[in-house]
């Protein structure tokens, strides 16, 4: 472990989970919040994979494949939750424990990062949904030759403007 130290900043090599200190300012009281407290940070970036993936996914259009893709989302959208229930535990647990010093008129606010996790759940449960039905509704359609491409309306020689499609019969 090689520690740079400058000032009041000290750095360590990084590493899977960290130890944060925290303490007033006569440094007369200190809290720390554990790595076993920010282990489960490295959720995040797992989930992020996960979802990547899915979206790779997404991409193809045979069938196995978007199914699986789908399945990608809801995975990824389940490492979201867990990730955001881990923020959450997080989150609380500092709270508690900043309360807990002496002396210090310090106020604990959820950030950014909490809501994107939040965030990246639904539209990941979304995603999931969207592709899997897309998938249904695909698979639904008849044969493309057997759709019928050309009306009457559309092959009379006047041509109409563009609002008229929109006017009622």
């Amino acid at each position: 472990m090689t520690e740079l130290r400058d000032f009041d900043r000290t750095c360590i090599s990084a590493t899977h989970a960290y130890q944060v200190g925290i303490s007033n300012a006569a440094k007369t009281a200190n809290v720390i919040i554990g790595s076993s407290w920010t282990r489960g940070l490295a959720v995040h970036p797992v989930a992020a994979g996960v979802a990547f993936i899915a979206f790779l996914l997404s991409l193809s259009l045979h069938r196995a494949v978007t199914l699986v893709a789908s399945l990608f989302a809801f995975l990824a959208s389940a490492l979201a939750l867990i990730a955001f229930a881990i923020d959450i535990a997080l989150f609380v647990f500092v709270r508690h424990q900043v309360n807990n010093l002496p002396d210090i008129d310090a106020r604990t606010t959820i950030g950014v990062g909490f809501w994107l996790t939040f965030v990246s759940f639904l539209l990941l449960i979304l995603g999931g949904a969207t592709v899997c039905l897309g998938r249904r509704h695909r698979s639904k359609r008849t044969d493309d030759a057997t759709y019928p491409m050309t009306t009457a309306a559309t092959t009379s020689s006047e041509k109409k403007p563009f609002w008229a499609k929109f006017r009622k019969n």
